[in-house]
């Protein structure tokens, strides 16, 4: 609060001038250390988004990391149990059909590891507190379209994840009335077989579809997290430089 006194009573025009000319002077150097001020308040604040959404950034890289390796253990899995059950369809012996040890992820493992949705807190708050402005516009940018993405993985995830309850509701009804049991897939007739067939298909390539869109995820984040004279990678360019890894079946 800027306290104003009225000058002393004056006796000449120029003493009146004097004391205006001073209160004026005053006033001009009040206003300015006031915006000083709150620019450098405002330059503090953008910095330290920019360390948060660095963190954020920094945390989603691990994240990423630990769905891609979750669906690949899923891809392959699936594709191991697709691969033993058409070859019951085909005429194997059902006896020697072993049903693989399930994985953490599935639905209804009482020991279920969840998928680590994209982290987005600090977006969201800035972008509520409009602290979005105070980054310079090419970068506002850029982590908006990393924050689009992030919402498109969180998406498919919970998709995915909805996906694999159908494999689970499916297997229920041949898992001898024990609810935490496998199903009995030497049991099944070659119809339910052929469907077997169809739902694991079906959920192997929603897992295949939900990695793809991960390592685009991936391509935006690390676009923010990599050096600021490092030409940044379309997700075409991306998933070229980071191929999937072949499946292993042997295990």
């Amino acid at each position: 609060m800027i306290d104003v006194h009225l000058p002393h009573p004056t006796h000449t025009w120029k003493d009146f001038w004097i004391h205006l000319g001073t209160i004026t002077v005053g006033l001009l150097i009040a206003i300015g250390l006031e915006q000083t001020i709150e620019k450098l308040h405002h330059v503090e604040q953008g910095r330290q988004l920019a360390e948060d959404l660095q963190t954020e950034a920094l945390l989603n890289r691990q994240r990423i990391a630990f769905d891609e390796a979750t669906l690949d253990k899923e891809m392959a899995w699936l594709l191991r149990l697709r691969r033993d059950v058409s070859a019951l369809q085909e005429g194997g012996a059902k006896e020697h059909f072993v049903y693989p040890e399930r994985l953490e992820i599935y639905p209804t493992n009482s020991n279920r590891t969840q998928a680590r949705l994209p982290a987005v807190t600090v977006w969201d708050t800035a972008k509520e507190s409009d602290l979005i402005q105070l980054l310079p516009p090419g970068r506002a940018r850029n982590y908006n379209e990393v924050y689009r993405e992030a919402d498109l993985a969180t998406n498919i995830l919970i998709g995915l994840s909805d996906k694999w309850l159908e494999l689970d509701k499916f297997e229920l009804r041949y898992d001898g009335g024990i609810v935490s049991g496998t199903p009995n897939v030497g049991k099944m007739t070659a119809a339910q077989l052929d469907e077997y067939v169809g739902v694991l298909g079906d959920v192997y390539l929603a897992c295949k579809v939900t990695k793809r869109r991960m390592k685009v995820y991936d391509a935006w984040n690390e676009s923010i997290l990599a050096p600021a004279d490092k030409p940044f990678e379309t997700s075409d360019e991306y998933l070229k430089t980071h191929p999937d890894p072949p499946i292993d079946l042997s295990k």
